[in-house]
């Protein structure tokens, strides 16, 4: 992941190959947790922790294994983790994207779209 030529890593390519991850090693073999650990380590080197990796992990790995790969974090209602509560240099490179407000649209009789 890190040698590309196409650029940088983000949380994006991090979910994508963890959850290529979960789906092609199988579950009982030992690479398994090892090869997640590690690009979650590298996630968190690149500060590229977001919400959707903590979830995939959650998903992916036991709640031991969770535990010592991540330690001790603060949940919320639903079991995921608070973002709030994991180290800021984890995540210091998240790059979130401002959603653009829907704008409803009018329609003519003939149901073409008016632009407002």
């Amino acid at each position: 992941i890190a040698s590309s030529e196409y650029g940088v890593p983000n949380h994006i390519t991090y979910v994508t190959f963890l959850r290529v991850c979960s789906h092609l090693i199988p579950e009982e073999s030992p690479i398994r947790i090892n090869v997640i650990c590690s690009v979650f380590k590298k996630c968190c080197q690149d500060g590229q922790v977001n919400g959707l990796v903590l979830r995939l992990l959650k998903n992916t790995l036991s709640r031991e294994d969770l535990y010592n790969e991540i330690g001790p974090c603060e949940m919320d209602m639903d079991g995921n983790w608070k973002l709030s509560t994991i180290p800021k240099e984890w995540k210091r490179n998240i790059k979130e994207v401002k959603k653009r407000p829907y704008k409803r649209r009018k329609l003519t009789k003939k149901g073409s779209q008016i632009m407002q």
